[in-house]
């Protein structure tokens, strides 16, 4: 946002000249997208783009969506932060590729991995933007990882492994540290299938990441 004082006086014609008034370009980022299968459609903020080349993006939150004949659509935000990065954007095969796959699915169908805290920070699953603290996600068994983000605070990321179970998982990690130049973080987090267990996992990473498992 541009700004120019001028003054004003009654019963006089003013003129504004704004010729001097510089606006800042917006930041561009650089992204490659990795698309399965290759011949999928992609679309970004509502535009199709050719995702076989390096495609240049202001820096920010960006929505994203793909289709492709026999695959299930995906939708989802992203999130430019880097001068480079890249972002995998994977489409299943309707009705999956076996009778283990199917089971899979059923097992986590309608349930949710829950960030309850740190509270107000940025919250990136698998490297994509899913909202502020406290958020939640559509739950998948495997090893995913978790990033928590605040201005002004140490990044850290940690790895989390869900099994494949019909119930809900909670993660509470440790509050972030102002920004510094330390070296090492250590990050805790508690994690919980329901509200009568809880499992706390402590872990310690080199300059901001950390590592931990939930049992759902």
């Amino acid at each position: 946002v541009a700004e120019k004082q001028i003054t004003i006086e009654a019963g006089k014609e003013t003129f504004l000249d704004l010729s001097d008034v510089k606006v800042e370009e917006a930041v561009m980022g650089k992204i490659y997208f990795d698309v399965s299968p290759s011949e999928a459609k992609l679309y970004v903020d509502g535009k199709i783009v050719d995702h076989s080349r390096l495609q240049s993006l202001s820096m920010g939150l960006h929505q994203l969506s793909a289709t492709a004949d026999g695959y299930d659509s995906v939708t989802r935000y992203f999130n430019v932060g880097k001068e480079t990065s890249s972002v995998e954007v994977v489409l299943e095969s309707k009705g999956g590729d076996s009778d283990t796959e199917e089971e899979e699915q059923s097992q986590t169908e309608g349930c949710f991995i829950f960030v309850t805290a740190p509270v107000d920070v940025e919250v990136y699953f698998d490297g994509n933007y899913i909202g502020r603290c406290p958020v939640s996600v559509a739950k998948k068994a495997g090893s995913h990882t978790i990033t928590i983000r605040k201005t002004g605070y140490e990044t850290r990321t940690y790895t989390v492994l869900i099994e494949n179970t019909a119930k809900d998982v909670y993660y509470s990690f440790d509050a972030l540290a102002p920004a510094s130049t330390t070296t090492s973080t250590s990050g805790t987090a508690t994690s919980a299938s329901d509200s009568s267990s809880t499992t706390t996992s402590t872990s310690s990473a080199s300059t901001s990441t950390g590592s931990v498992s939930g049992n759902p």
